[in-house]
């Protein structure tokens, strides 16, 4: 059984305790004051809560830390609030309306605020591992395009330092910072421009390829004070 199917049953299994526990509620205490009505919505919310996420999380594309720290919340959040609103303050009657709200507002705000951060910080690794993705695949770009170059060359001297230059791009800090925009686009500038000079006897291709390594330095010096 796949994690969809087991996240899905789990799910209804809490939805089906919830009915369970609603009708032994019911059995045991048959009139319920506003404190109890209160505490009883505050624990179906808890039940209804702890379900969805579980069968949210299997149907996702969230990550297994991200399952595993919000279950853990949700749990925690649903055992507080079963102990406390649907079996301790079940068991006795008067019990002050206020406190019991101020709790479960207090109980409820911080789940779900804890909650929030999980999405928001998981939204931002998301973001960052996509940014590292295309920063990646740019340089592979790069590298791909100054080997056809050295595969092209006539020249030995131009054939070694293409393969250096390939190797020192390779190599170079892979990171998409908007600081670095300026000095990327005069790297992609100039391998445009030397690939038009190896077709260009009165060009000199070894300086060009010179200049792309000093400007391959700038980059990596800037991405290290951008990163500080």
């Amino acid at each position: 059984m796949n994690k969809n199917h087991v996240g899905f049953w789990v799910g209804l299994a809490v939805f089906l305790l919830a009915a369970v526990y609603s009708v032994i509620l019911f059995l045991l205490k048959p009139s319920f004051d506003l404190t109890a009505w209160v505490l009883y919505g505050a624990t179906m919310v808890a039940f209804l809560l702890a379900g969805i996420q579980t069968i949210a999380s299997s149907k996702g594309s969230s990550t297994i830390v991200m399952d595993t720290s919000l279950g853990i919340a949700t749990s925690v959040y649903f055992a507080l609030q079963f102990i406390f609103g649907g079996i301790v303050c079940m068991c006795f009657t008067d019990v002050p309306l206020s406190p019991v709200i101020v709790c479960e507002i207090i109980l409820l705000a911080a789940y779900l605020v804890i909650t929030f951060l999980m999405y928001a910080a998981q939204s931002s690794n998301a973001g960052q591992d996509q940014h590292d993705r295309q920063a990646v695949q740019k340089n592979r770009l790069l590298v791909s395009e100054i080997r056809s170059m050295m595969e092209e060359s006539t020249n030995p001297d131009v054939a070694k330092a293409l393969s250096e230059l390939a190797e020192a791009i390779h190599n170079s800090d892979v990171v998409l910072l908007p600081g670095l925009a300026d000095v990327e686009s005069r790297i992609v500038q100039n391998i445009a421009v030397l690939h038009d000079e190896l077709s260009d006897e009165e060009a000199d291709p070894l300086a060009r390829i010179e200049k792309i390594h000093q400007l391959l330095k700038e980059r990596d010096r800037t991405a290290e004070i951008l990163k500080r």
